[in-house]
Order: structure tokens, then C-alpha cells, then sequence
């Protein structure tokens, strides 16, 4: 399967792809949000990230909605997700899982004859698990222990995935191994009978572009720049038009919306989250049940 990745880097086409990698082939499917605009973004920056390279006009796309922040006509997670505590519905926290995957998980439904329906969300900012996990804290019913596989691989270049030393987008592999994992356990679980319904859902998405883009730096005046300098935290906040500002009462940073970081942190070897592009934003609620065979 890294074969495959490696000879698709390399420019080979891709008419036998769902022979040869039929996952990878279900991962760069279109999926149609009822947005255009996230449906032709999520389309190239798929693309983008399987070429390992960040094109022009979509870094363009991606200064333009640093300004416009489309995810604010979205709901916000929490009210997607309290609905569904109904007593009969199993929670699944998949930790990272953006809406770039889901015309895989939809693929991979149709495979395990899962009924799919998946409703679009916004992360809050900065696009961490510390201030992104209520849904899961707050959730009375039945939940399973968080699925954190698909954050670790950002985490942890020393597994062969650091992008300085090979260019090839290989964690791909196991990233969608993961999900399919997860989407194999839900089916286990309705078909046991221990749930009616299960909901897959998610703190934040991430970004690999965000990792492999030209290091743009910003300075982050006296403020702590943190997460790969996707954010910086202090009181005397830097500002710009691609600095999205939070100042809650508990919280008061700056937040980078496209792919430009603040100096100071550490740079990311496989992919970055905290920022406010929207492949870190928006987040799925996924929906899951066995198909009726009437």
C-alpha cells in the first residue's frame, strides 16, 4: 500500500487504483457537502496532500477564507452531538478525524452495509482536545474509551513519517486503517445488539498541508506560541488578517488561519492542529446504523 502512495507521488495514473488500493481510491472519492465551496476545497486539498506539495491557487483559497471564515455559518459540535444522548446510542471519539475522510467512511459504510448520515460542525478555537472534548465529558450514555491512534501519527515523526526525511505521504496508510477500524467495531456493536445507533465524532480535524507548506513565520510578540505555532497564548495578542483573535474568559490566543505559524514552537514533521484552516475546523458527526434488509 506505501507502494502504491510512492508510485502515485511519483506520477503514476491511477486507472487500476481501486484494484491495487482500493481504500486510498475511496479516500480521494469526492464527498458533496451541501456547501460547495468545502466540497471543491476538501477535493484539492486532498490532492494536494496525496502529492505531498501545496499548490498555488490553493493556497489563494486558503488566504481567501482566512479572511471570510466560512466555518462560522456552521453549528457549533456540542449542539450535534447532546441530541443524540438518547440511552440507546453508543459514542465514539474518534480524536482528529476531519471531514477530509468522509468520503471514505461513506465508502467503507457501503462496504460493512452500515446505514451513513454525517452532519457538518465547527470546532471551537484553537483547534485543540483540551478545549474541544465536552462532547465527549459531557455525554451520559453509553461511550467508548477515546480512539487517539489518528492523532498519535501527527505526533510522532519517529514512526518513519517525518516529512523531512521522506516526502511520501505514507501515513496515509494508517490513517485509514484507523477508520476503518473504528467503522468495524461500531458494526461489531450494533450487531451485538448493545446499541441501536452509533455516533462517531471528533474534537478537531488537523492539517498536513499546514506541515509541509513554505515555514512562514509570524512573530508572536510576548506571547507563547504553541501546537507548531498554529496559536499563541498571552495578553498583548498579535494581530493580521490571517490571525483569527479568541478572548474568553478562560482563554486568550491568537489563531493562525492559514498555513503561516508563529514563531517560537517547534515546526511539525507529519501534520499540525490548532490552527483555523478548515481542514482543522470543521468536524463531523457521523451517524450509524445496520441497514434493514427489508
Amino acid at each position: 500500500r506505501e507502494a502504491v502512495i510512492v508510485a502515485l507521488w511519483e506520477g503514476a495514473n491511477r486507472d487500476s487504483l481501486a484494484i491495487s488500493y482500493p481504500d486510498l481510491h475511496l479516500y480521494l472519492q469526492e464527498y458533496r457537502f451541501d456547501d460547495g465551496r468545502f466540497t471543491k476545497y476538501f477535493a484539492a486539498y486532498k490532492e494536494c496532500k496525496l502529492k505531498n506539495s501545496v499548490d498555488d491557487d490553493f493556497v489563494a483559497t486558503v488566504s481567501d477564507y482566512a479572511l471570510s471564515r466560512p466555518y462560522n455559518s456552521l453549528p457549533a459540535r456540542a449542539s450535534l452531538i447532546s441530541s443524540q444522548d438518547d440511552g440507546n446510542t453508543i459514542l465514539i471519539f474518534l480524536d482528529a478525524l476531519g471531514v477530509e475522510y468522509l468520503g471514505y467512511v461513506k465508502g467503507k459504510c457501503a462496504e460493512l452495509e452500515l446505514r451513513f448520515t454525517a452532519k457538518i460542525s465547527r470546532a471551537d478555537l484553537p483547534t485543540i482536545t483540551l478545549i474541544n472534548k465536552g462532547f465527549f465529558d459531557d455525554w451520559k450514555g453509553k461511550k467508548e474509551t477515546p480512539i487517539k491512534d489518528l492523532d498519535n501519527l501527527k505526533h510522532h515523526p519517529e514512526r518513519g513519517y517525518d516529512h523531512n526525511n521522506s516526502p511520501f505521504p505514507i501515513h496515509l496508510v494508517e490513517e485509514l486503517d484507523v477508520i476503518k477500524n473504528a467503522l468495524e467495531r461500531a458494526k461489531t456493536k450494533l450487531q451485538i445488539g448493545e446499541c441501536k445507533k452509533v455516533v462517531i465524532a471528533s474534537d478537531h480535524g488537523a492539517s498536513r498541508l499546514a506541515t509541509i507548506g513554505p515555514d512562514v513565520q509570524l512573530t508572536a510578540g510576548e506571547c507563547e506560541a504553541k501546537s507548531s505555532g498554529r496559536y499563541c497564548v498571552g495578553e498583548d495578542l498579535p494581530s493580521g488578517s490571517s490571525i483569527v483573535t479568541v478572548t474568553e474568559a478562560d482563554s486568550r490566543c491568537a489563531v493562525v488561519a492559514d498555513y503561516s505559524r508563529f514563531a517560537g514552537s517547534r515546526a511539525a514533521s507529519v501534520g499540525d492542529h490548532g490552527g483555523a484552516t478548515l481542514e482543522e475546523v470543521l468536524v463531523p458527526r457521523i451517524e450509524l446504523t445496520l441497514v434493514d434488509n427489508n
